[in-house]
């Protein structure tokens, strides 16, 4: 075969083996996810992810293109070099985008995209949440990697000795041919009026299959220029605007009348509790065992649960917003991440002080992490208090921050220091990875969720004894403990993230300014995250302008949750869930009984995801 292409077919050929390696990899590291699933469903993975893989290495050729071209027509020793040179860079990408996406996935249960290298550029937060070992072996997988696979590709893919030889000028112009009109032929996924899109790879209902077939680099270059996109465009516009508005007027209606009187108190103060990663499941009073919580069972059981609460996002810059801000979280974006669209943003915590509230907000992690410190400060807190400005010299820090027993204490004196009516805002810390807590482990069989479920019990036991000693306080009997988590977590019992229970979230009011006709009350119907926020403005009648929130009181209000990922939206009612993944235009999720319900889901929520982006561009 003349050598100018084979050189060229044999460089395909070893950017096919590098993607066939790295999916084995993601396969074999996840196996846990697909161990139910049958061989040749696992294997047609393979044959699935040569469609993208295509793609990938027709981006790569267009990329390599005019190194190539010199290298064909001129043979010139120093183009061979600049090509192997590139595609070396490029192998020590793709080996940095597999690794990292290993790493990744136990936890958020995606691939790497923007959001996570939005994560990932706080570096002082990756290197508190990873430990030293685990980012030495990571960083020593991937220089092993990268070298042997770089020493492959040079030794028996691009092994060409000089001086070259020289060929005949139509190989020469075949090879340009196969470069150009491959290439762009390659790069679209074929002949077909639409270019690939990722759903032409979905073939299974194991979302991790569906990943696995997905090639990684395609992905990821895909989640920046979508979000690039984003920024200034709505790429959910599904209705015109009218319709859009219809839909959505109809789905947040608040009706004003028969609201029940569920506080005692006009003005009591406020203590939000802001859990972080607490999974509904942990919680006996929410359907999960009651070894785990049994402090939070026993106060959420005297006060009023929210059994089904949905959280919209997954992480706690999405959490804050939610909670605070009424604002639900969207895919793809960060809000925390940009400062200039806060003015959009409402703030229970301002309609608190036009009431004349003092406020505080109390957390011993650094607030730098996830930018939530600018979103703090846009809140207009009084007093704000993080690892950063502790006083105290003998507490023992782990590698986020001081654990919850040290929240709790530091609490103590400045709930004594306020002044009524007071809302303080608390966000603990230990429930988040790496679970370096201080205390006695009582769970010792649940695998690798071991540090997550000992790290509740922990946080449970300070929660615990910080409620007895807030008994014995002056302000106890006028105050109303708002018990939130910022985002659900994985658990034994749901680890997906696309399944409604796996974003069930602890949400539970308690204490004496609660009715006495409400204490005990458990809230079966769905409800959501940045619901509280209106609520509460409601409960202690402040006016208002939270948009995308209802109040979970009022007998009227349509029972429905919306929740965001990556690439898609969920909906969520009292009796099915609907979830659409919009990069694959695909259901993957339906429980509704009828394709009448299922069409209506489909539209609430595509009208709701409009509406939200539409907002956001205005702000």
């Amino acid at each position: 075969m003349n050598k100018p292409i084979r050189i060229l077919l044999n460089h395909i050929l070893f950017f096919f083996l590098l993607f066939f390696i790295g999916r084995t990899f993601f396969l074999f590291y996840n196996f846990t996810e697909i161990r139910m699933e049958k061989m040749p469903s696992i294997l047609n993975t393979f044959l699935q992810g040569l469609y993208i893989d295509s793609s990938m290495v027709s981006y790569l050729l267009f990329l390599l293109l005019i190194p190539y071209l010199i290298f064909i027509f001129f043979q010139k020793h120093w183009a061979f070099s600049v090509l192997k040179f590139l595609s070396s860079v490029f192998i020590i990408l793709y080996v940095i985008i597999i690794v990292s996406e290993l790493m990744l996935y136990k936890e958020w249960k995606t691939k790497l995209s923007f959001r996570a290298v939005a994560f990932m550029s706080n570096v002082s937060e990756v290197m508190d949440v990873i430990s030293l070992t685990q980012l030495s072996g990571g960083l020593f997988v991937i220089v092993a990697l990268s070298f042997i696979f770089i020493y492959i590709q040079n030794r028996f893919f691009l092994n060409v000795q000089t001086p070259f030889f020289i060929h005949p000028k139509k190989y020469k112009w075949l090879s340009v041919f196969l470069l150009l009109v491959l290439i762009p032929i390659g790069i679209r996924g074929g002949f077909q009026p639409i270019p690939m899109t990722q759903s032409d790879v979905y073939f299974s209902k194991n979302n991790t299959l569906n990943l696995a077939a997905v090639n990684s680099v395609w992905n990821f270059g895909q989640s920046l220029i979508e979000n690039r996109y984003n920024g200034s465009n709505n790429p959910y516009l599904f209705y015109d605007s009218i319709t859009a508005k219809k839909l959505i007027h109809g789905l947040l209606q608040n009706p004003k009348d028969s609201i029940p009187k569920v506080l005692n108190q006009k003005r009591p103060n406020i203590v939000l509790i802001m859990l972080e990663s607490w999974s509904a499941d942990l919680i006996g009073a929410f359907n999960g065992p009651d070894s785990v919580a049994p402090n939070l069972s026993k106060l959420s059981r005297s006060g009023i649960r929210f059994i089904n609460c949905i959280s919209p996002g997954t992480l706690s810059d999405e959490g804050h917003v939610s909670i605070l801000s009424g604002f639900p979280a969207l895919p793809l974006t960060i809000l925390t991440h940009q400062p200039q669209k806060y003015h959009g943003l409402q703030s229970l915590t301002k309609y608190l002080m036009d009431s004349a509230y003092s406020t505080c907000y109390m957390y011993n992690g650094d607030l730098a992490y996830g930018n939530i410190k600018s979103y703090v400060f846009y809140n207009g807190f009084q007093n704000v208090y993080d690892k950063n400005n502790i006083e105290e010299k003998g507490w023992k820090s782990g590698r986020l921050g001081y654990n919850d027993a040290y929240l709790f204490d530091r609490m103590k004196p400045k709930l004594n220091q306020l002044k009524s009516p007071f809302f303080l805002t608390a966000f603990t810390l230990s429930t988040h990875s790496p679970f370096d807590f201080e205390g006695q482990r009582k769970i010792t069989d649940k695998g690798e969720y071991n540090d997550y479920l000992n790290s509740a019990a922990y946080s449970d036991s300070v929660i615990g004894s910080f409620m007895t000693y807030a008994k014995t306080q002056s302000w106890y009997a006028n105050t109303l403990f708002v018990f939130l988590s910022d985002h659900s977590h994985p658990t034994p019992t749901n680890n997906t993230h696309y399944f409604p229970e796996d974003r069930r979230m602890v949400a539970f009011l308690y204490g004496d300014v609660v009715a006495k006709d409400w204490k005990g009350k458990c809230i079966n119907h769905v409800v959501s995250q940045h619901d509280f926020a209106p609520s509460l403005c409601e409960l202690l009648q402040i006016p208002h302008q939270f948009k995308f929130g209802k109040h979970i009181f009022n007998p009227k209000i349509n029972h429905f949750a919306y929740y965001s990922y990556d690439v898609g939206f969920g909906f969520v009612t009292d009796s099915a869930s609907y979830v659409y993944d919009l990069r694959s235009n695909n259901v993957n999720i339906s429980t509704f009984k009828s394709k009448k319900g299922e069409a209506r889901a489909d539209s609430l929520g595509r009208a709701y995801l409009q509406s939200l982006y539409t907002d956001y561009l205005s702000f």
